[in-house]
């Protein structure tokens, strides 16, 4: 977790930052990306991760997901995070330069 300032270096927010490599994600495969506050016992983000990094797909572009995975092969996700009261809750979620809301929302209902 660290530290990220905004624009204008007023305001700091609590941020996960991580860089994702991968070989090959297969659509349908299962593979979860989970992140968990040390002090909490369940996950505050946890989502499939090939629907998830298939959000970020334009709807223009007529690929198939498993097409629009081959094509990517690097992902930046940054999460932000509100540690209040000292439970964690996930504010926003960028992937690529691509904003998703999750809204407490349980992805496989969204999908």
């Amino acid at each position: 977790m660290q530290e990220v300032a905004s624009a204008n270096s007023t305001t700091t927010y609590s941020a996960v930052c991580a860089e994702l490599n991968t070989l090959r994600l297969i659509d349908g495969s299962k593979g979860t990306l989970s992140l968990r506050y040390t002090k909490e016992d369940t996950p505050f983000f946890n989502a499939d991760l090939t629907d998830f990094l298939c959000l970020t797909q334009m709807e223009s572009y007529k690929l198939t997901a498993q097409e629009y995975l081959d094509r990517q092969d690097e992902y930046v996700i940054l999460i932000y995070v509100d540690i209040t009261g000292g439970k964690a809750h996930c504010l926003e979620v960028i992937v690529n330069d691509w904003v998703i809301r999750m809204d407490d929302t349980d992805l496989d209902g969204e999908l």
